[in-house]
């Protein structure tokens, strides 16, 4: 038996249902993967802790949305945007192939212009901004605060 969207109650075909269980889905996935580093106590944390934590979290959510969507009118699935998902990924590529190369802080740049650059509407200075102080956000938090091993910026 082949079950087609249209089969289905029209509550599952919104686009807030289909988001939640995806969002679940994704979290199932890091939390799965993450058993294999072994996720350790609290007080000993192994190396799978946090995705675990982050799976955990993602799945509750996306359940969430996903009861959420059952108390509106459904919204209906329409085609993504296409500017936004070819931005939006090729800024995670962009930082990928830079922190290394680069740095935290000139890869945070990048890759905060890049995404806000999947908006038609957002202006170069503002994307600017908002991705300096991202960087300098980041990078408050992860190497002051945490002390993370990331240098700020590469060679110095």
């Amino acid at each position: 038996m082949k079950v087609v969207m249209a089969d289905l109650p029209e509550k599952f075909r919104s686009r807030d249902s289909v988001a939640g269980l995806g969002i679940a889905a994704i979290g199932g996935v890091f939390a799965l993967g993450a058993l294999r580093f072994g996720t350790g106590t609290l007080t000993e944390m192994g190396a799978g802790f946090f995705p675990f934590a982050a799976g955990l979290i993602a799945i509750l959510l996306g359940f969430a949305v996903f009861v959420s969507a059952w108390r509106k009118p459904p919204v209906p699935i329409t085609r993504p945007a296409v500017r936004a998902v070819l931005f939006v990924t090729a800024s995670v590529v962009v930082f990928a192939l830079t922190i290394d190369r680069l740095g935290l802080l000139p890869a945070i740049v990048l890759c905060g212009i890049i995404s806000a650059l999947a908006d038609r509407s957002t202006r170069l200075h503002e994307a600017a901004l908002l991705a300096v102080s991202l960087a300098i956000g980041i990078w408050l938090v992860f190497v002051q605060l945490l002390g993370m091993p990331i240098p700020a910026v590469a060679g110095v």
